[in-house]
């Protein structure tokens, strides 16, 4: 038989269509049990499974809805078959007799429970008793369960001295099992003697063989998985009100912050393997004037001669920068963390994140403590009060120092005073010639750019406790945002921006490397159930060149240029 032409067709084939099919998807997968693998028998196995697959589902799927239609019409039928209650008759009177002497009457049996008879087989009943297994328990898929057993059997064993019928009920196994202890405790016996045993018979389609075809216990397992999600998702449907189930759990911990490190990057990065180096200072060229002149005719006829004067050079000093650990120290409880790996995993990111800060903070603190400070007061908009700053900055550097065109500069400001920059393009009247309110990252590191200064953007920003004011009038602003409260203003730009200047390669990075333990367990630590995670690593900055520049710029992004404000007061 063509099992794919069935599953072609799956919704019209026939229950007869659908087990040729199955058969048929078998058969083909016997041939490989024994054979090689190889890519092409994996890849045929594979397609039987899928074949196999789909097939199941459609005969569970139909095998579920016989189910769900056989519970329905059995919950309809006892709801349609309950007696009707009418009220009690009004007992007739009668004259009392003197009763004869004689045995109780036996307990007159309730009606019992109406219980549908479970399929393939019936339950055991008599005069008086209830059925063996009862009814099912509401909303227990009692209609699911019986359609897949053949019913209780209750079976007697010989320390019972009774019958099978005699225990067919539980009025009669309670009966059997009184006279058998009565029994048993006259004749002064101990111990336990079984009485009766339970089984449970089950259908075929839930009896799995080790001798049966391929795929043949895989079909029999995934039907029995299908049915009960779907018996799941039909229960819930039908009888949940709200939301009964247990809520989906998202055991991930979100990580928020970056762990760049754009200022170390920016610096010329040099090996510290003994813990720091010794270097001597660089020499300004154009502060050595002596033993430089001029000689002339009349200097050569002198009597005497006035010889020439010679510069002495004499060996400078040295400079060390020694390295300087910067750890990071966890704790975690063994337990927690055995079921809990998520949050171990977002405690270490986040450590990441706040050992970054640090460390580039303290970069910018040695950086600016060691430049010379600088500062501009506010005149236009923010864009061209800094650019402008550039171009003094710029100019003043390459002539006094004697530097070329060739040389670059190196910028570092905040990150956000690329936002300040936007703000201030953004407020300008119309016809100002920064007319884009879409001003890109590349468009401001291209205006800096032209000025042949590479820029770096940070995140972080030094204690203004460990900036030098030059000037009681700066005020020298928080590089750094707080947190803002609730039901209060957005918060505003600072007013100053703390900004790094320095000929390109002159500030060094000295990495001594990174000490990672990983995992710390000793006893102590094992005695508390607990256990560590330890790094730091070895680094220092220092100066190897010409005036490092800390400029403190005021600004305001009040988008005002020369056309709006008088710069007849600027003192350029």
């Amino acid at each position: 038989m063509d099992f794919n032409e069935v599953i072609a067709r799956l919704g019209d084939a026939t229950d007869a269509e659908l087990r040729e099919a199955i058969a048929a998807v078998s058969a083909a997968g016997a041939q490989y049990r024994t054979a090689p693998v190889t890519t092409e028998s994996a890849a045929a196995v594979s397609s039987l499974a899928k074949a196999a697959r789909e097939l199941s589902g459609e005969r569970a799927r139909r095998a579920e809805l016989a189910n769900t239609q056989s519970a329905e019409l059995a919950a309809l039928a006892e709801l349609t078959e309950l007696p009707v209650e009418t009220p009690p008759a009004e007992p007739a009177p009668t004259t009392p007799t003197t009763p004869e002497p004689t045995t109780p009457p036996a307990e007159t049996p309730t009606t019992p429970e109406p219980t549908p008879a479970p399929e393939g087989g019936s339950a055991v009943t008599a005069a008086g008793g209830r059925p063996l297994g009862g009814t099912p328990r509401p909303n227990s898929g009692g209609a699911y369960r019986r359609s897949r057993t053949t019913g209780a059997v209750m079976t007697a064993l010989p320390g019972a001295n009774a019958t099978d019928s005699d225990i067919a009920t539980r009025e009669g196994l309670a009966t059997v099992f009184a006279n058998r202890r009565r029994a048993l405790k006259d004749a002064g016996a101990t111990g336990k003697i079984p009485l009766a045993k339970v089984t449970w018979g089950y259908e075929e389609d839930r009896h799995l063989s080790a001798d049966s075809t391929p795929f043949a216990n895989l079909l029999k397992v995934e039907a029995v998985v299908k049915d009960a999600q779907n018996r799941h998702a039909t229960d819930n449907a039908l009888v949940a009100a709200g939301l009964c189930a247990p809520l989906e759990v998202l055991w991930d911990v979100p990580v928020v912050g970056d762990a760049d490190r754009p200022v170390r990057d920016a610096l010329a990065r040099f090996g510290a393997d003994r813990g720091g180096i010794t270097y001597r200072a660089a020499v300004e060229g154009v502060t050595q004037t002596g033993g430089i002149g001029t000689w002339t005719e009349a200097n050569d006829i002198a009597d005497p001669i006035v010889p020439k004067t010679c510069f002495e050079v004499t060996c400078p000093g040295l400079i060390v920068a020694e390295v300087e650990a910067l750890y990071a120290c966890l704790q975690f409880s063994n337990m927690s963390t055995r079921f809990d790996p998520e949050l171990m995993d977002a405690q270490l990111q986040a450590q990441m994140v706040a050992h970054a800060r640090i460390a580039e903070n303290k970069i910018l603190t040695l950086m600016t403590a060691a430049s010379k400070p600088l500062y501009t007061n506010r005149l236009l908009g923010a864009v061209r009060d800094l650019l402008v700053t550039m171009d003094k900055i710029t100019a003043y550097y390459r002539s006094v120092h004697r530097l070329g065109d060739a040389p670059s500069l190196r910028a570092i400001l905040p990150a956000w005073a690329r936002n300040l920059i936007r703000a201030d393009v953004t407020r300008q009247m119309v016809g100002d010639g920064l007319i884009s309110l879409a001003v890109t990252d590349a468009m401001i590191d291209e205006w800096f750019r032209v000025r042949n200064i590479n820029i770096t953007w940070h995140l972080d920003g030094i204690n203004p406790a460990d900036i030098t004011v030059p000037d009681p009038d700066v005020v020298t602003a928080n590089q750094l945002y707080s947190l803002a409260a609730a039901n209060t203003e957005v918060p505003g730009f600072p007013g100053t921006v703390n900004m790094l200047l320095y000929r390109e390669g002159d500030w060094l990075y000295l990495d001594g490397g990174e000490l990672d333990l990983g995992i710390v367990r000793d006893s102590t630590l094992n005695s508390e159930n607990r256990f560590q995670t330890f790094s730091e690593e070895f680094s220092t900055v220092t100066h190897r060149g010409i005036e490092p520049l800390a400029i403190y710029a005021q600004v305001e992004p009040t988008g005002q240029s020369a056309a709006t404000v008088s710069t007849a007061s600027a003192a350029d």
